[in-house]
């Protein structure tokens, strides 16, 4: 069987998304795949017009201005047809079983558009809502959006959204499976009592690992200079590791010099050690009401990655958000749904306890083991592919 990747998100190390198509399809080879998507500069701008328009002082003001939406608009969903013919080429002559793609920018509706051409079912996976990812949408395109995410899913064989949630926003389909993200193998060989930890502070440590850029780094950082402002006296500190926006660098680097920021730990057994280190590994969901909808149906991958060291989560965001329902339903730490940096400060004086931390943590590990274990939530990807093709063929 031979899986045909067309995506936005490419299949590395680099993303979560990304992480996610890796760990099922580079790590593990049930299927042959083949990336068919062509990787070429982010703004379709720069493409038509053979220059990086996107950085140009005319863009600048547009980006301003009333003409911005439609620009946006057409950004994501101008010239898929186009696109779709270029492609459709390569793809008929792979003769692939099925498309794959991730719901999740343009390149979602170019595979659309190509399975609609070559009558070659599409699968496709869905981690968040991406249309109120899209920065800068007005409700109009927000709205228009929606609609051909939607679409996107009414016309796939078979859809894999990371949780229920998620799949009632989609709609209705025939032929949907909740498939969990799928979170790292720790593997026996990573000794962490072995290696040197890269801190040993006495007090409880909180660690975050992950996207430290837009919302999510803002409320690390906002949470970083609450602790350096408070001298620490919560009895808590704080370890931060991931990318962060480039143009708050000097403020990132000052929390490096505080010993909060640690850098960007590649995947593997470096990044393990810093978490196997923690006492508390912490889980942010931002709390701004035009994102509501996407804290409510994504399921964080961070979670299940976390639950390989058996240790309990803080997790900081809105009661309504998947995490926070997710970790009060399996009982692996607590959940923080007070905006405010201090309600960080009163966890850990008032209802931080050792012993409440260690049953947490076995519930972290029983997570990990069973139903939400690497090899189980693959197996159900494996069956949920094959069964879908089968049922086509027959």
């Amino acid at each position: 069987m031979l899986l045909a990747y067309l995506s936005s998100i490419p299949c590395d190390t680099g993303g979560g998304g990304g992480l996610q198509i890796h760990r099922h399809f580079a790590e593990r080879r049930d299927f042959a795949f083949e990336d068919c998507t062509v990787r070429r500069r982010p703004w379709i701008w720069d493409r038509w017009l053979g220059v990086h328009f996107a950085r140009s002082a005319v863009f600048k003001r547009i980006r301003s201005s009333r003409l911005f939406p439609g620009f946006l608009l057409v950004e994501c969903i101008g010239g898929i047809r186009r696109e779709a013919t270029e492609i459709e080429r390569v793809i008929s002559s792979r003769r692939p079983t099925a498309i794959l793609t991730v719901g999740y920018g343009r390149e979602c509706f170019v595979a659309e558009e190509v399975s609609r051409m070559t009558g070659i079912p599409l699968i496709t996976i869905f981690h968040d809502w991406w249309p109120d990812l899209v920065e800068g949408a007005t409700p109009f395109v927000r709205t228009i959006l929606d609609r051909r995410f939607r679409r996107l899913a009414k016309h796939s064989v078979l859809i894999l959204p990371v949780s229920d949630e998620l799949r009632l926003e989609l709609g209705d389909h025939p032929n949907a499976l909740i498939l969990p993200p799928i979170p790292t193998a720790v593997f026996p060989q990573n000794d962490f009592a072995t290696q040197a930890p890269p801190f040993r502070p006495s007090r409880t440590t909180l660690v975050y690992a992950g996207t430290l850029a837009g919302s999510y780094g803002a409320m690390i950082l906002k949470l970083a200079k609450h602790l350096l402002l408070t001298g620490g006296n919560g009895g808590w500190t704080l370890k931060a590791y991931g990318p962060i926006d480039l143009h708050l660098e000097q403020e990132w680097q000052k929390l490096a010099e505080a010993g909060i920021y640690g850098g960007i730990l590649a995947q593997g057994k470096t990044l393990d050690c810093a978490l196997q280190q923690a006492d508390v590994l912490l889980v942010v969901m931002d709390f701004e009401p035009k994102n509501r909808r996407r804290v409510r149906t994504s399921f964080p991958c961070k979670i299940l990655d976390y639950a390989a060291f058996a240790k309990p989560i803080v997790v900081w965001g809105p009661a309504e958000s998947f995490a926070a329902r997710f970790a009060d339903r399996h009982g692996l730490g607590w959940v923080i749904t007070e905006e405010d940096t201090a309600s960080v400060d009163a966890l850990f004086s008032s209802r931080w306890s050792a012993k409440a931390a260690e049953i947490y943590g076995q519930s972290m590990a029983h997570l990990y083991r069973g139903d939400f274990s690497p090899n189980h939530i693959h197996q159900m990807l494996i069956s949920a592919i094959d069964s879908t093709i089968a049922l086509r063929r027959a």
